[in-house]
């Protein structure tokens, strides 16, 4: 496996880490949140079913802007490993 290609990978392998790792950081959030509703409600100081439905409506906003922003990381992805793989084939041609 030639550098080129090889960092290509790496960077790859990185991104998908940090896209894993914001999808585990909105679940911790969201249990968060669930765990003060149901400490609220406990103590007497429960949130309206309104406020509840306004935060659920931007945690999956927020969580439907993230899985457009991976899929577009996974298309700039696809383009690199396709233009290193172009490169490889050229440089083959070449030396052959």
């Amino acid at each position: 496996m030639n550098n080129d290609m090889k960092k290509t990978l790496d960077k790859i392998k990185m991104e998908k880490s940090t896209i894993k790792g914001n999808g585990a950081n909105y679940e911790v959030a969201l249990q968060g949140l669930e765990q003060k509703l149901n400490t609220s409600m406990d103590t007497g100081k429960g949130i309206s079913e309104i406020k509840l439905e306004e935060w659920k409506k931007v945690w999956k906003k927020e969580q439907d802007e993230e899985k457009v922003n991976s899929a577009e990381v996974v298309k700039q992805q696809i383009r690199a490993k396709k233009t290193v793989i172009q490169v490889i084939r050229e440089k083959e041609e070449l030396v052959r």
